[in-house]
């Protein structure tokens, strides 16, 4: 007999839950973060692709980043396709070009690092773009790794990914 043991990909809390994504999987798992049962599965289809990053909202949605595409996957909490939010480009600031990291502020908006502009831009759940920012923090040497956080949004990177910028929404 062989014991396999998962490799995880990602975690994130919110609230009393925690969400884990692990490598080979198409679901999102969520524990209670004081016992550490499980709680749920969230599913999502293997043809998406691979998960990059993903956040959720207080309403329990999904909003995913997929490697190899240029927009934000809206999924509900029970994994199933909403819609999709952004589309590729590098003329129009609603457009992404390489989306890598996102997060969700207090008011429900998403946050999502586009490194093809090395620019934030923020997106309403329903796919309305509200703004951008981040340019002028950031040189074209740096490089960001992720952002997170609800209020102030925290952008983590650097060449030695050691830098810290903190935004308020």
């Amino acid at each position: 007999m062989q014991t396999l043991t998962r490799q995880l990909r990602m975690a994130r809390r919110y609230q009393d839950l925690l969400f884990l994504s692990f490598q080979n999987e198409s679901s999102i798992h969520v524990y209670d973060s004081a016992s550490l049962q499980p709680r749920f599965e969230i599913p999502f289809s293997a043809q998406l692709g691979i998960l990059k990053d993903f956040a959720v909202s207080e309403s329990g949605d999904v909003f995913a980043l997929y490697a190899g595409r240029h927009s934000i996957t809206h999924l509900s909490s029970n994994g199933a396709f909403v819609q999709t939010i952004g589309e590729f480009g590098i003329d129009k600031p609603q457009q992404l070009n390489g989306p890598s990291s996102l997060t969700i502020d207090s008011l429900g908006n998403i946050h999502v690092w586009d490194s093809g502009a090395r620019k934030i831009k923020v997106f309403t759940p329903d796919n309305q773009f509200v703004r951008q920012y981040g340019q002028a923090r950031f040189s074209p040497v740096q490089m960001v790794r992720s952002i997170d956080g609800r209020d102030p949004i925290v952008v983590i990177g650097g060449n030695s990914g050691d830098q810290v910028w903190s935004f308020q929404v």
